[in-house]
């Protein structure tokens, strides 16, 4: 497998002590966090053309993770295969699991 690295250093760093959903939903998790307008979406979901707003996935992600948790014991240091076709909702599946601390493997 080819690694593909940029030539120039990035904008803004990453930050490397928070997973994605921690620097997406929380509020002043990061210093580096962009503002995101509540009524802009963050996707749109293809057959419907429905929009799915940061709300929305803030509270299906928190949602989907307690109900894991609750129904598995799944948490930090498990791992989840997720096999899924390429779908708004696996956004939100990716999300709940990392918000656990659980490794995904895709």
């Amino acid at each position: 497998m080819t690694l593909f690295r940029s030539l120039i250093e990035p904008v803004i760093p990453a930050p490397d002590d928070l997973t994605v959903p921690q620097f997406i939903f929380d509020v002043n998790a990061h210093p580096t966090r962009p503002a995101r307008r509540e009524e802009t979406p963050c996707f749109i979901e293809e057959e419907s053309g429905r929009p799915v707003y940061i709300s929305e996935l803030r509270s299906r992600t928190n949602a989907l993770a307690k109900g894991i948790r609750a129904c598995w014991g799944i948490g930090k240091g498990d791992v989840v295969a997720l096999f899924a076709p390429n779908h708004v909702d696996y956004t939100v599946i990716a999300w709940a699991v990392h918000r656990l601390g659980v490794l995904l493997q895709q």
